[in-house]
């Protein structure tokens, strides 16, 4: 009687069938995990650009205190959503000293009062640019001669 010393092809095969099909359940699941990842990364992607296209804020009025060199700016939200003040900039420097409004919700069709230091000296008869930025990037730029 011959010793076996090799596996049969049947065995072979089968375990070449488990080894291909194990293959498979991983490059599935890496595929659908990525799949879900970039639908979830899109859909909320959109759903903020959605919501920025509908945010509107604008600058109604500008007032300057003459001593302390203060900025008292009146933000209106004509917008859709809630929203705030995240940065504003005088002739494009951003400003550092803020005395209140600054992250503060203005609401939907609301109006509120941001007060900061100008960073840039203030002279009677100048024209200044003042830009205000929301929290979801939207813009307004404002050209204040005083």
């Amino acid at each position: 009687m011959r010793e076996r010393l090799g596996i049969s092809e049947l065995y072979a095969s089968l375990i070449l069938l488990i080894i291909v099909s194990s293959m498979g359940v991983v490059v599935y699941s890496y595929t659908v995990e990525t799949t879900l990842g970039y639908e979830r990364y899109f859909i909320d992607r959109e759903t903020r650009e959605s919501k920025r296209v509908m945010e509107r804020v604008t600058i109604l009025s500008v007032l300057w205190s003459t001593i302390s060199d203060e900025l008292n700016i009146t933000v209106y939200n004509y917008g859709k959503f809630d929203t705030s003040i995240i940065e504003i900039y005088v002739n494009d420097v951003i400003v550092e000293n803020y005395y209140k409004g600054l992250n503060d919700n203005i609401i939907s069709l609301g109006i509120k009062e941001l007060s900061f230091e100008s960073p840039v000296s203030i002279q009677e008869g100048e024209q200044y640019t003042i830009i205000i930025v929301s929290e979801r990037g939207v813009t307004d730029t404002y050209i204040w001669k005083n």
